[in-house]
């Protein structure tokens, strides 16, 4: 069933992990709490802001954050009642340009994010469990042209990857807080990652329209297709960034559902669904 939602345009839609909700980060910057095929949004966390770059929930469905173009990060404890509108427990500015992306590392407080900034930090992690003026215990020049434009977490393998404007990947390694790797992947920028169920995989999808799987922990090639989604002819003032790249060119999402079903959906309007992964691929 379609739903409408009015006058909500949405730059990013994230469906809680367990429970039939979903939260969208408008392009004027509103975040709303939705229940499944209902019209009316039961939660307003911002009523308006720079542009949502991104949504994500905690593996537990427990917590929540977005951050924007802006380059701040706010996070929320999940709750479908209360205040019309609640607050966030952090609001922090992680990039002095534009947040990209962030990644849970663990529960809630310690946390990942990507972006661009005019120091020589594009990645950084948090310790949320300090004083703010204190929360960065690391940072990486990890790209050298356009910052971290998506991030995703691997708790298995305990790597967090890093893709860039010119579709390279860098992989950190988490524990000891170092770049392991810089893979040229892509001919245009990393839009989006997921990893399979079993973390044996990483998809990557990219403004090129390409789609890439990786074996891991090793980072190498499993499968490729090129031209997935073709880049949009259509452009829009409100679609674009600071930075000037389309927001829905090419591959505008590659997921794994839990199933291990990949699905993409591209500029080109087209949702595709390919064949389910199910076999152990890395270490």
């Amino acid at each position: 069933e379609r739903v409408e939602h009015g006058s909500v345009a949405a730059a990013w839609v994230e469906a809680h992990p367990s429970q039939p909700y979903y939260v969208s980060g408008g392009l004027d910057g509103a975040v709303h709490l939705w229940l499944f095929n209902h019209h009316e949004s039961v939660v307003t966390y911002r009523r308006a802001g720079d542009r949502v770059s991104r949504i994500h929930f905690n593996a537990s469905g427990s917590k929540f954050g977005f951050c924007d173009m802006a380059g701040f990060l706010s996070l929320y404890r999940f709750s479908t009642s209360g205040d019309s509108l609640q607050r966030p427990y952090i609001s922090l500015q992680c990039h002095s340009k534009r947040t990209m992306d962030f990644a849970f590392l663990n529960a809630g407080s310690f946390i990942a994010t990507g972006g661009l900034s005019k120091e020589a930090r594009n990645v950084c992690f948090w310790d949320l469990l300090v004083p703010p003026h204190k929360a960065l215990v690391a940072s990486f020049d990890a790209h050298e042209d356009g910052g971290a434009h998506a991030l995703v977490y691997s708790p298995r393998h305990q790597l967090l990857f890093s893709g860039g404007r010119r579709g390279e990947i860098v992989c950190i390694d988490v524990r000891q807080r170092q770049v392991l790797t810089t893979l040229q992947s892509h001919s245009d920028t990393v839009k989006s990652f997921s990893l399979h169920p079993s973390e044996s995989l990483l998809v990557s999808g990219s403004s090129d329209g390409s789609v890439r799987i990786w074996d891991l922990p090793a980072l190498k090639e499993h499968t490729a297709w090129e031209a997935v989604h073709e880049r949009s002819s259509i452009m829009r003032s409100d679609m674009f960034s600071s930075s000037g790249s389309a927001f829905g060119m090419g591959v505008a999402r590659a997921s794994f559902a839990p199933s291990g079903t990949l699905y993409t959906c591209g500029a080109d309007g087209c949702l595709l669904e390919r064949e389910s992964y199910s076999y152990g691929g890395g270490s």
